[in-house]
């Protein structure tokens, strides 16, 4: 009997195992999309899909986390405000803390341009599924996804008969209640890029960006600064520089380098530490491309260079790891990039372009416009 109903593991669990209408109903795919460089120029990242995807299917859901006024992300000139005469000073000798400065405004955060907005409606929602922040825009017939409620269980219908600040001081409101999902709007071939319309207010405003960039930089006719991505080009096939070159001619103002390690014990017979005290380990990988993650790069700086078989070259490096400094030997060329220092890219530039993208009108429920069209 047990046998028939499928084995022991079944016949103990009968509600752990589903049926595919049943996963159909209550489950969505998180792995349709994998991220990618975009085919827009100068766009950075796209999402491509992984599989074909037919018209009307869902290419990814996304739980929204929501934010009842946009003015959070707002940022302010910092200031360093003296504190009491009396305070203890911190490990520096600063007696004094950063505070904000209300009054002066100086932009919005970043992820101002990664959250759904809607112009009657102070609150905005930030999606945090799988990939589905490096979605680009396209407009019209160019788009290939739109945007629908998911009909999960879990999204939370009563969640749309109450305004933005009932959404934050309710009860039982801080937990992801609302589920949203990208839907092909045709059919959509393995290795696609996915598009969506941001909307109107968001082409309007990123037009208006632009003539005001285009005449502003035209008229300064000044020379745009490089970025790692330029640098890791310039120097793909090109030796990294070492210390004595680095002081004739350094990298870009903002860039430096990183490098992806693991590493091994030194060999027997050679020194297990350098001048300064530091740990000499070797370099072990990664080994396979699907390894080169984030938790194996970490900053570093290249120490010498040696020319190796082939017209490569591999370096010594001292890596910045989170807790110590490790001097890493053999390190390969293909495993040293470069990055922008933080607060350095393109994202950060003064005055640089923030705007929400636009959720679409007809399925916005009335109950969160709480102000007037601006």
């Amino acid at each position: 009997t047990v046998k028939k109903l499928g084995g022991t593991f079944q016949y103990r669990n009968p509600d752990l195992v589903k049926s595919s209408k049943w996963l159909n109903k209550h489950c969505r795919c998180v792995d349709n999309l994998k991220g990618g460089q975009s085919t827009i120029p100068h766009a950075g990242r796209g999402a491509f899909a992984t599989r074909s995807i037919a018209k009307g299917s869902v290419i990814a859901p996304t739980p929204l986390l929501h934010i009842p006024d946009e003015d959070i992300l707002t940022m302010f000139e910092l200031n360093k405000v003296p504190d009491d005469a009396d305070a203890d000073a911190d490990a520096d000798g600063d007696d004094s803390t950063i505070q904000a400065d209300f009054d002066k405004p100086i932009g919005k955060q970043i992820m101002t341009n990664y959250v759904f907005g809607h112009p009657e409606s102070s609150m905005v929602l930030y999606p945090v599924g799988p990939v589905v922040n490096l979605i680009n825009h396209q407009a019209g017939k160019k788009a290939n996804a739109e945007l629908r409620w998911s009909s999960l269980m879990k999204n939370d219908y009563d969640w749309h008969d109450m305004n933005p600040e009932d959404l934050v001081n309710g009860e039982d409101m801080h937990r992801f209640g609302l589920i949203m999902e990208f839907v092909a709007t045709r059919d959509i071939k393995e290795g696609d890029e996915i598009f969506l319309d941001y909307g109107p207010e968001w082409t309007q405003a990123w037009d208006q960006y632009m003539r005001l960039y285009n005449a502003n930089y035209s008229a300064k006719s000044t020379t745009w600064p490089l970025r790692a991505s330029d640098v890791k080009e310039q120097y793909k096939q090109s030796p990294l520089k070492i210390p004595t070159e680095l002081r004739e001619e350094s990298y870009p103002e903002g860039i430096t380098t990183a490098c992806f390690v693991e590493t091994v014990d030194q060999i027997d017979g050679r020194p297990k530490t350098n001048a300064d005290g530091k740990t000499i380990e070797r370099w072990a990988g990664p080994l396979e491309f699907s390894e080169y993650e984030g938790i194996h790069f970490h900053l570093c700086d290249v120490l010498e260079r040696k020319e190796v078989e082939g017209g490569a070259f591999n370096y010594t490096v001292l890596v910045h790891a989170k807790s110590e400094q490790i001097q890493v030997e053999d390190v390969p060329h293909h495993a040293v990039s470069f990055v922008d220092k933080p607060y350095q890219s393109d994202l950060h530039i003064q005055d640089a372009f923030r705007h929400s993208i636009g959720f679409p009108d007809a399925i916005f429920p009335q109950a969160w416009r709480n102000r007037n069209r601006r």
